[in-house]
């Protein structure tokens, strides 16, 4: 077979391969693209010049747990954590935690065992009106929910499995039951705060973040659904709350018969997200890149002043044990909370249209496997007329090409397009041509040697071989001197030697006179 027909072939196998979907070599470009993807933002990270708004972490420390004890905290020392938040100037709190089980009241459990105690001579009769009096002074769950006033959004949990439900849901966004062909991922599961909370509270948006099949957070769900209702992240609430927006429109578009999301909007606020409502995570920075508070600072009242002046705060860990440190393209490392601050604030952002999230275009597959296929045929038509230092040399210049104008659309515009469906195709082409043209100036090596071996000198063969020309049996004309001699009475001669003495006769004849 020619090799522009190999070629063209691989091209069109690869690139029907990346448009097919799941199969084992898509799975292996995407694991490729998710390392490009990462490589990429950490050299060309287009986010880090962009606003960073006023957003303070409290942080559950290792130096907290130390000083106020292990986790998880009794809810009068939230409470006390929230006071003082909101005594320094924040104007909202986000809590990065959720609160799914209710704080027994000592003095409820007290009086469960009075019948034993009673009995037993414990408890004098009278104490039981004492304890009743001091049951609100120890209801730290009603303290805790008095203390979330008009301006704390809660944190809680979707799950994909089902049978997990606990506690509350705040009301959903919207009603999408039936919207059957909606594409936004649905999920089976979720825990919640306790009613008495999630009633006191602002509101409320899921802490849920879906890595990809490598267990790195690069993008998180704004919105997902759940029972025929459709809810909001916690950074997106958060936002929504903060600039007192009241709706959140889900700007959809169809393909192939389904309702497939293109962004979230609310009043002038746009975030573009996938198919199924993910965006892009705008990571301004590695870890640290919003102020973080150490809780037991706040607690003893050793923060800066003016530092939550104003402020968005959430309330988080990262404490090791805690569990909630992600791995991001960043960083290996990453508080969860960190997660939503980068979140929010690329929401904050997004005001009047501006570009504030990192988007891969919904038509992406459709233009990367176009630009596949030129690259592809390009490569075919100069590959097969080029040395394979030559080869070399085109193929490098083409992967500097893609590899450089991939970089340019994500730092400049902001387009993450994939990389690793180039990267395959223009090696394996580089690969297949390379091996074709050493396997061919292989054969024809042997070729010509089987040729003219027994007929020309060896170094007359090399020469020929190391030599651009064709060689073939073919006649040609040329101008040359010719010299012809006789041995006399060859005949006779010849006929009386053997084989052996007649070929060293004319080796010594040949010799001098040649």
């Amino acid at each position: 077979l020619k090799p522009w027909f190999l070629g063209s072939l691989i091209t069109l196998v690869i690139t029907g391969t990346y448009l097919s979907g799941e199969t084992v070599v898509n799975q292996v470009m995407q694991r490729l693209d998710f390392v490009v993807f990462d490589f990429r933002y950490r050299v060309a990270n287009p986010v880090k010049g962009s606003v960073r708004h006023p957003i303070v972490i409290v942080d559950v420390d290792e130096k907290s747990l130390k000083d106020e004890g292990r986790w998880p905290w009794s809810r009068a020392k939230m409470r006390d954590v929230l006071a003082e938040i909101y005594d320094a100037g924040a104007v909202m709190v986000g809590m990065d935690i959720v609160f799914a089980e209710a704080e027994a009241n000592p003095v409820d459990v007290i009086l469960s065992e009075k019948d034993n105690l009673l009995e037993k001579g414990m408890l004098p009769e009278e104490a039981e009106r004492v304890l009743r009096s001091l049951r609100s002074r120890y209801a730290w769950d009603e303290q805790f929910g008095a203390s979330l006033g008009d301006d704390t959004v809660l944190g809680y949990f979707f799950y994909r499995q089902g049978g997990a439900e606990s506690g509350e849901l705040p009301e959903p966004l919207h009603d999408v039951s039936q919207r059957e062909q909606l594409t936004i991922t649905s999920m089976q599961g979720y825990s919640g705060n306790i009613q008495l909370l999630q009633k006191e509270a602002l509101s409320a948006g899921y802490l849920t973040v879906l890595p990809d099949a490598d267990g790195v957070v690069r993008r998180a769900p704004l919105v997902l659904q759940y029972e025929g209702g459709l809810y909001s992240s916690l950074s997106l609430e958060v936002v929504r709350q903060f600039i007192f927006s009241e709706q959140v429109t889900l700007k959809t578009g169809m393909q192939h018969e389904a309702e497939v999301a293109e962004g979230v909007r609310f009043d002038r606020y746009f975030a573009p997200t996938d198919a199924v409502g993910q965006a892009i995570i705008p990571y301004v920075g590695g870890r640290g890149s919003f102020p973080y508070v150490s809780a037991t600072d706040v607690l003893q009242g050793n923060v800066d002043a003016g530092l939550l002046e104003g402020a968005i705060v959430l309330v988080g860990t990262s404490a090791w044990g805690l569990g909630d440190l992600k791995a991001t393209p960043l960083s290996p490392q990453y508080p969860g909370v960190e997660v939503h601050a980068n979140l929010i604030n690329g929401l904050l952002n997004s005001q009047g249209g501006a570009r504030a999230f990192p988007h891969r275009p919904d038509l992406s597959r459709y233009i990367t496997a176009l630009i596949m296929l030129m690259t592809g045929v390009f490569l075919v038509v100069v590959l097969t007329r080029v040395s394979p230092a030559g080869l070399i040399v085109v193929s490098a210049l083409v992967l500097v090409g893609v590899v450089g104008f991939n970089v340019y659309l994500w730092a400049v515009y902001w387009l993450d397009f994939p990389l690793a469906p180039h990267l395959s195709l223009t090696i394996m082409l580089t690969v297949y041509f390379f091996s074709d043209s050493m396997l061919r100036e292989n054969f024809q090596r042997l070729q010509i040697k089987k040729m003219f071996g027994q007929y020309v000198p060896a170094e007359h063969v090399e020469r020929m071989i190391s030599s651009d020309e064709k060689f073939s049996f073919d006649g040609e004309s040329k101008t040359m001197t010719v010299m012809f001699c006789d041995i006399r009475d060859f005949t006779a001669m010849s006929e009386g030697l053997s084989a052996v003495d007649l070929k060293i006769v004319l080796n010594q004849f040949f010799t001098p006179i040649t």
